[in-house]
């Protein structure tokens, strides 16, 4: 699986972060990956780098990482890159401040996301089409 997608979206008592996946070429298997999502303290190093920083916006940054890489797929199921946005800063939700995609390599992407404060979490992996659920509870 790659990583093809990445977005928010508002409901009455919590915000989700959805990172959509699709089949990649062989020999990558079409199962999903695995993840793993954990608060950490600002400022996060940025990609395989130990000297470079980002701070994320908000009082709280949460660490998602998956393992496939985040690709666009051309129409035959090739990755062909990533074109997407990787700094977001969503307008329809509020407590989800920023999203950016801090590491894309050997198969694994981490994003970080910043929040107004820790908050409740709910992880899940949904299928049709395969993505990796996050919802940000009040």
């Amino acid at each position: 699986m790659v990583g093809v997608d990445i977005r928010t979206g508002a409901h009455e008592c919590f915000e989700r972060l959805v990172i959509e996946f699709a089949p990649g070429e062989a020999p990558t298997p079409a199962i999903p990956p695995g993840y793993w999502v954990r608060y950490t303290d600002d400022p996060v190093t940025l990609g395989q780098t130990d000297d470079q920083f980002v701070t994320i916006r908000g009082e709280a940054t949460l660490l998602v990482t998956a393992e496939a890489w985040m690709y666009e797929v051309d129409p035959n199921g090739v990755p062909t890159g990533y074109a997407g946005a990787v700094d977001l800063f969503p307008d329809d939700v509020e407590w989800i401040e920023e999203i950016r995609l801090i590491d894309n390599f050997e198969g694994v992407q981490v994003w970080a996301v910043g929040l107004d404060r820790e908050r409740d979490l709910r992880v899940s992996m949904l299928r049709d089409p395969q993505r990796l659920v996050i919802d940000v509870g009040a």
